[in-house]
């Protein structure tokens, strides 16, 4: 995410995030209580790709 880059972690909230994310800070709320909440679940959607295709090549050669 790129509003790490633009300010430091502890300064950013759930506004600003928000606002980068272009949603209503509210809906941020229906996925996690607070920012320390939610960071390691935008992590984990962001690998989702990633995992997905090391999964395919693994059941490669199982």
């Amino acid at each position: 995410m790129i509003l790490v880059r633009e300010r430091d972690y502890d300064s950013i909230n759930m506004g600003h995030i928000a606002t980068k994310a272009g949603l209503a800070r509210n809906t941020l709320y229906n996925y996690a209580n607070d920012k320390r909440a939610l960071v390691p679940q935008l992590a984990r959607r962001a690998s989702l790709p990633l995992t997905e295709d090391v999964t395919a090549i693994a059941a490669r050669f199982a």
